[in-house]
């Protein structure tokens, strides 16, 4: 693969530090490959052991080890725990079915240094390898990369954030049933005072009805008043 070979000629022989963390890990080697074939990062790992289960499907196709099974130049080889505790990433050169030749870095010597070399290997705790799917040489659209290191300081920054802010939160929690009876206590003074409203208007009502009615009857005496005297008059 032609994007392999030119990692290859790139950075053998050069130590590889992505995350600028660990010193040189074979997960910054996986790491820096990735970027050179144009993949974004799958999320951070613990150990390269975990790459099989993080890495993205859409980019690699996950290929499980069998006796008779031979990685492509340019696979990545995963390791389980069984060679450590970490496990161990490579990625393919050459080789058959007993054996083959990788691009290591922090083997066998795990210790952070070293550089990216040509390493033998046989299949012992071999859990697969990683075929690339995409040829950045065709036209491709992918996610936008972001650095292991820039997710780190980000989770480190919202954790900080959600420290900052839980307080609020809590407050906010502490508060909302305290408001939920004010607004309770408050709607039922509303309702209290409607209710006396309606009853000052029904007052008022009455009063008028009543003023209105006794005014009635005022007229009514003293227009008899006035007709009995104009009788009184008349027949006088």
């Amino acid at each position: 693969m032609k994007l392999y070979q030119n990692f290859k000629n790139k950075f053998l022989g050069r130590s590889i530090d992505w995350d600028k963390k660990y010193g040189n890990q074979c997960v910054d080697a996986y790491r820096q490959y990735c970027h050179e074939l144009g993949f974004p990062q799958s999320p951070p790992v613990k150990g390269a052991v975990n790459i099989w289960d993080t890495c993205f499907p859409k980019y690699f196709k996950r290929i499980a080890n069998t006796p008779k099974g031979i990685p492509e130049e340019g696979d990545v080889i995963i390791w389980g725990t069984g060679v450590s505790s970490y496990g161990h990433c490579a990625i393919f050169d050459h080789g058959d079915v007993n054996g083959f030749v990788s691009l290591d870095q922090n083997w066998p010597f795990d210790n952070g240094e070293g550089v990216l070399h040509e390493q033998k290997h046989n299949y012992k705790g071999v859990l697969g390898w990683l075929k690339p799917k995409l040829s950045p040489e065709e036209p491709q659209e992918h996610e936008i990369e972001i650095p292991v290191a820039e997710i780190e300081n980000y989770s480190e920054k919202n954790n900080v954030i959600l420290k900052k802010i839980s307080p609020m939160i809590g407050e906010i929690h502490d508060f909302i049933p305290k408001w939920r009876t004010e607004l309770k206590s408050a709607n039922k003074k509303i309702d209290k005072l409607k209710e006396e409203i309606d009853n000052v208007d029904e007052e008022r009502r009455n009063f008028q009805r009543l003023y209105k009615k006794k005014n009635k009857v005022k007229i009514k005496k003293r227009i008899a008043t006035i007709f009995n005297k104009f009788k009184s008059l008349k027949n006088g």
